[in-house]
């Protein structure tokens, strides 16, 4: 199945493919109960967090909130007494046995793209730096260490600047965005609002996940990656998409296995310690291609500016 995907219309998407994939979508959900914060951090890696998530792990590694991560103080402040997924979030040490739910904030990988514009008439800016942190909130057994749930999560923030921002420009943006609402968007609040339309499921759920990425050469040549960045590119995709089938049409997704997860496993480095959760099979296995890929820009009518866009085709298969 093909897909044609406009940037400026994401929401698309999900119009062609409800139908198709709603059969999965019956509501069954775990009786309420309340969950124990298991913390912030990461998925992957932690060892290739140069690579993964340069900044966010500098700002994870910043204790100088009364000697405690500031991610993790902010992200705790955003859930106290918050309801999701049917139950509160508490800040309570877990009986042993009990096979208590844990839930976790946790990213997955940051981006920088940087595109040159021409200056408007507006501004002599001519660099857009548009900066993303991708990640997931992860529901699960403490006692057993098995994913539960999860709900797919993605910021994105927009700047403009002369040429390409500063390391130090760009710490600061990607701290903003973890640890405090300065940009009026942050990645703990984005987490909570999609987990307050969220729904633990029960056994008897199907779920999906996307468990291949693939691209055509002449979409390759298009966005000009090395074969690496080719790599996270493709986990990016499977993310967005993710989001987009989770959101729009209430299916249970598995976090993406293009990425992280290894032999049916997610590492996780996490502010309350390190775990290695276990994911269940799928039901459903989603496979991608994104066979064509075209980037457009026009000035803006007003003149205030340059609008950049993509349109894609996307092949589907499961």
């Amino acid at each position: 199945m093909s897909y044609f995907i406009n940037s400026t219309h994401p929401r698309g998407l999900s119009f062609y493919i409800i139908s198709f994939l709603s059969l999965l979508a019956f509501s069954v959900s775990v009786s309420a109960q309340d969950f124990h914060w298991a913390g912030v951090g990461f998925m992957g890696d932690y060892a290739k967090r140069d690579t993964l998530y340069p900044y966010s792990s500098r700002v994870f590694d910043d204790h100088s909130c009364d000697n405690t991560s500031c991610f993790e103080v902010f992200s705790r402040t955003v859930f106290k007494g918050q309801k999701i997924a049917g139950g509160k979030v508490k800040f309570t040490q877990a009986e042993p046995g009990t096979n208590a739910i844990g839930v976790a904030l946790a990213i997955t990988y940051e981006r920088l793209i940087v595109d040159e514009t021409v200056n408007s008439h507006y501004t002599n800016k001519n660099t857009l730096n548009s900066i993303a942190i991708f990640g997931s909130l992860l529901f699960m057994d403490l006692d057993s260490n098995k994913l539960v749930g999860a709900v797919p999560t993605y910021i994105r923030y927009d700047t403009a600047s002369n040429g390409k921002i500063s390391d130090k420009e760009m710490y600061g943006i990607v701290k903003a965005m973890l640890v405090s609402n300065e940009l009026k968007i942050n990645f703990a609040s984005d987490a909570l609002s999609r987990a307050k339309k969220y729904s633990l499921p029960s056994d008897k759920v199907r779920r999906a996940q996307i468990v291949e990425v693939s691209s055509s050469t002449k979409v390759n040549d298009v966005i000009g990656y090395s074969k690496d960045a080719m790599n996270y590119f493709t986990m990016q995709l499977a993310q967005v998409f993710e989001g987009v089938l989770m959101t729009e049409t209430g299916i249970q997704m598995l976090p993406s296995s293009v990425g992280h997860i290894v032999g049916g496993k997610l590492k996780t480095r996490l502010s309350s310690g390190n775990r290695v959760i276990e994911l269940p099979e799928p039901d459903v296995a989603i496979k991608l291609n994104l066979a064509k890929l075209g980037k457009l820009q026009k000035e803006k009518a007003n003149g205030s500016g340059n609008t950049v866009c993509h349109a894609a085709r996307l092949n589907f298969s499961v």
